[in-house]
């Protein structure tokens, strides 16, 4: 049924908008925690995904970047495509009836500071951020915020973090009466973002519904946000 369901489809997109040229689109990451997203579509490293497309509705891939990690290129057929948005076209694919996409990532060089783990319930908020870099990064001028209209909301603390250390954030609801504070609290649905001096967004997570006793983070072993069952607070002192 799937398979006479893709025909029809295949079929409508020839007669209603006169798409001739199908190739066979394969894509593929080439490292943990990276990923190709395509509208709402996210391929990860180890799960390649292979469609048919049209060459005359053209479509976006879009390098999201892991924690430790730079977008280096893509491979298109062998060819190295350097734009971080690469985009399908018919001059792309170029009359191919296989397209053969990778995402090439290298280790940063350099600081990379990201949302590690937030656990957001009403009480006791917190975030926790990490270096996931290779170099030690400076905080000076950093903001952290709940509100992307708001961007630099509240700023971090001045200190430089060395690679792989933990900074966890006190949110205003939290009654711990030692540790570096921010000035509002979290809830499920809103938008969390860190940028530079200037107001850059350098990392974001739109915080989900949280179960009771849970935490949201990256998993060392994917780089992928999941739900953590038990908070882990790594960089608590």
């Amino acid at each position: 049924m799937a398979l006479g369901r893709r025909n029809v489809v295949h079929e409508q997109l020839r007669h209603y908008f006169s798409c001739e040229s199908a190739y066979t689109l394969s894509m593929s990451v080439d490292a943990p925690g990276s990923c190709i997203r395509l509208e709402n579509m996210q391929v990860t490293y180890g799960s390649p995904y292979t469609g048919t497309y049209f060459a005359e509705c053209g479509v976006t891939l879009r390098a999201e970047i892991g924690p430790g990690q730079e977008f280096d290129h893509w491979l298109v057929n062998g060819v190295v495509c350097e734009t971080q948005d690469l985009y399908l076209d018919a001059a792309q694919v170029n009359g191919s009836s296989f397209v053969e996409v990778t995402l090439c990532t290298r280790n940063c060089k350099s600081g990379k500071l990201v949302i590690n783990e937030v656990y957001a319930k009403g009480n006791h908020d917190w975030i926790e951020l990490k270096n996931v870099g290779s170099a030690p990064i400076d905080l000076s001028g950093m903001c952290i915020s709940d509100n992307p209209d708001q961007p630099q909301k509240c700023a971090l603390p001045q200190i430089t973090m060395e690679p792989g250390e933990l900074l966890v954030l006190l949110c205003k609801n939290n009654l711990t009466l030692a540790g570096n504070l921010v000035n509002f609290n979290l809830s499920e649905g809103e938008y969390l973002l860190l940028t530079q001096e200037r107001g850059t967004q350098i990392d974001g997570l739109c915080i989900p519904n949280l179960p009771e006793g849970t935490s949201y983070g990256l998993s060392e072993k994917t780089g992928q946000y999941v739900l953590f069952s038990s908070p882990t607070k790594r960089g608590a002192k």
